[in-house]
This record gives structure tokens, sequence and C-alpha cells, in this order.
């Protein structure tokens, strides 16, 4: 998974929700700040995620890439939209590497190699601690939550004002939202911890620190609409070949 891109999926998985019941669209825009890293120079980033959900499914698109989950099917999709590619994993088999790449075929044993040496590196860590500030964000009655991840080499600090002035499924959400980050060594337990912030972020400001490069980044909720999600949102699209899951496809 490429650095440049980690806090955006990080935001995702916090703005992910699935309404009870119609379809719904929602669109936040991210900034990331630009830095330097091993002689290599990070342009600043501004984004915009566009999010349909379903009963069963949710499509989460950027610039770098789309997520669908459908738990209907126990799967994640992780498109490659440049090269128009895809790979899929089970929801059920995420966190489980040996589950993730279940075969003995010399990429999947180079994927298994990969994945443990990451894990030995940079496993991801999360602290959700609640405060009692309230305020009102966009027109919601938000919570104040500060969350730390530790990932080892680098480390990001945000100050998430959540709602919960929505109507949520948050059996659906959880598993939607959430499955991009299973992905990752330790995912898991980060799960288990995000699970503690109560409503949905619609204000997200924080800062990555890697080798004493304070990077500085936002989300901002902008909409969020029910109708009918697109015909095909949900799929993958026509013409998409499938390739084996490598950790930068899609991010």
């Amino acid at each position: 998974m490429k650095i440049r891109t980690l806090m955006p999926v990080l935001l995702i998985a916090l703005l992910l929700p699935a309404l009870a019941a119609a379809d719904v669209c929602i669109k936040q825009a991210t900034h990331q700040d630009g830095f330097s890293m091993g002689g290599q120079t990070m342009a600043e980033r501004n984004d915009t995620t566009v999010v349909w959900l379903s009963k069963v499914a949710a499509r989460s698109e950027t610039s770098e890439g789309t997520f669908i989950v459908r738990t209907d099917k126990d799967t994640l999709y992780i498109l490659n939209d440049k090269k128009k590619e895809y790979s899929a994993i089970a929801l059920s088999a995420m966190g489980v590497i040996d589950k993730m790449f279940p075969g003995d075929d010399a990429e999947s044993k180079k994927m298994k190699e990969q994945m443990n040496a990451m894990a030995g590196m940079m496993t991801i860590k999360a602290t959700v601690t609640a405060t009692e500030e309230t305020k009102e964000v966009k027109g919601y009655k938000c919570t104040k939550y500060d969350i730390l991840f530790n990932m080892g080499m680098f480390q990001i600090k945000t100050v998430n004002w959540a709602t919960k002035d929505v109507d949520i499924d948050w059996a659906v959400y959880r598993k939607a939202a959430f499955a991009p980050m299973a992905i990752m060594p330790g995912g898991q337990s980060v799960i288990t911890e995000l699970k503690k912030l109560d409503g949905l972020p619609v204000m997200t400001e924080g800062s990555m620190n890697m080798m004493g490069n304070d990077v500085k980044m936002t989300s901002e909720l902008i909409s969020v609409t029910k109708g009918d999600a697109p015909k095909g949102a949900f799929d993958i699209p026509e013409g998409y070949k499938k390739v084996a899951f490598a950790m930068e496809m899609g991010m």
C-alpha cells in the first residue's frame, strides 16, 4: 500500500456508513499536504471520495482507485481503474494471511512472504479516546474523538467530530466500512478499536509524522443524499481483468 494514499483509506474506513432503507451517496473532500521522504517528493493531494451504499453492498471511489464491498458475496473487490484490473478477497479471510492467499502457486507464496514481512515491520495499531467535548459541525451535533494510529515507522493523530444524527444500520456499516482496513497487518484489532467511535465523522483533522516530517491532512463531509445508486455500481465493470491481489492495487 502506498504511504501517500494511506490516510484516505483510513478516512474512508471512518466515513463509510450504510443507511437502513434506500441507497445513499456520501461525498467527502480530503486534503493531504505534500512532503519529501527517501529522496522522493510527494505533491499535495486534494481529492473527492464518492461512496454509494445499499443494504448489502458499498462502493468507495477516489482518483486512486475503487473498493467494492459485497457482504452478500463475502467479498472485497479492489479495482485499479487506470489499468482496468481488479482483485478479490473473501471478507471472512481478512487478517488471516494463509486464507487471504490460499494457493500454493508462486504468486500466492510471494504475497504471503510480503505480508508476513510487512507484519513484522509495520503492524498497525489504533487507540480511540472519546471526550465529553461537543459542538455543532456543518449542522450536525458532534462529539469529539481523538484517534492515534501507530505503524512503527510513522504515526497518525486525528481529531474526529462525529455525529449520531443519522439513520444508520450499524451492522452493515461496520462490515462494509472496515473491510479495506482488514487487509493491513494488525487490521482486525484496529477494527475492534475503531468501533469505539460512536457516530459518523463529519470533520476529521490529522497529522502524519514520518521520519521528522509532519504531514497535515483533513477530511470533510460534503453531503449525504438518498437515491438509487447508478446501475452496476456494485459490480465489476465490463472489460476489467482479474489479477492477483497486490498491496498497491487501487490504493
